[in-house]
């Protein structure tokens, strides 16, 4: 997700543990795919399935992101095999310090491939393509 801004609504008796904003549903790493009240903070993700693949590049988190970030989702097998990765993102709630030991802060290298519309098809739906940031 880039350059993005967010907008979270939902339940307010939900579960609070699994308030996410991403699952992804990757089964396998080989695979080529890749907030209603102040008072909770919400993961940027947590592991659907067993090989998920989630990167938000240049976004501006506010403070209602979970310090850890992401989420195993309740399995800590997961740890193992999640790709979540995090670039050059910005705000309160960017806190690298705080994320979880699973948790990528990605180099300009290994933010690359993500940053190109190829990585979504995005030549195909994305109209105007987006600019990636210098």
């Amino acid at each position: 997700m880039q350059n993005s801004e967010i907008f979270v609504e939902g339940d307010p008796e939900g579960d609070p543990e699994m308030a996410v904003i991403t699952a992804q549903a990757r089964e396998s790493s080989s695979e080529d795919t890749g907030l209603q009240e102040q008072r909770r903070t919400y993961f940027l993700g947590r592991a659907w399935k067993s090989s998920p693949r989630v990167v938000y590049s240049s976004t501006e988190m506010d403070e209602i992101v979970h310090p850890g970030g992401w989420s195993s989702n309740r399995q800590p097998e997961r740890a193992e095999t999640v790709y979540y990765g995090e670039y050059k993102c910005t705000g309160k709630g960017a806190t690298p310090a705080t994320r979880e030991k699973f948790v990528k802060q990605l180099s300009d290298a290994e933010a690359e491939p993500f940053l190109v519309l190829d990585y979504v098809e995005g030549t195909k739906w994305l109209l105007p393509p987006p600019t990636v940031p210098n």
